[in-house]
């Protein structure tokens, strides 16, 4: 029995809540104390975030090629990775849909010349 009491005072004692509460926290004081930051280091944190970037775009899109030729399985693929495969297939089909449109209309425009042109010789 001294097992089970034990083991129920150690739960007991961890779901307890704590009745020290920290001191509120004033939003506007935190942000104007803290210290101003350099246009170098603001540089190299963006630069730092486009590398990060850029890599996880190169490993997305080495994920992509594998998935396509077979060499990984859906069934092999964690739910992060589906979901970033399937972001980057919708990023990939919203900007060919753009490049159509604009070929589309640059077409459009062409053979408007064109009708023009020919209308008036």
């Amino acid at each position: 029995m001294s097992i089970f009491s034990n083991l129920f005072n150690l739960i007991k004692k961890w779901f307890k809540p704590n009745k020290a509460l920290p001191a509120p926290i004033n939003i506007n004081e935190e942000l104007n104390e803290t210290a101003p930051v350099s246009s170098e280091d603001r540089d190299i944190f963006v630069n730092e975030i486009k590398v990060k970037k850029h890599e996880e775009s190169q490993e997305l899109l080495e994920l992509q090629s594998k998935f396509e030729s077979n060499q990984i399985q859906l069934t092999d693929l964690t739910d992060e990775e589906l979901d970033n495969l399937n972001s980057l297939y919708q990023r990939q089909i919203d900007e060919l849909k753009e490049k159509v449109n604009k070929t589309k209309s640059e077409i459009n425009i062409n053979m408007n010349k064109l009708e023009s042109t020919s209308l008036s010789a």
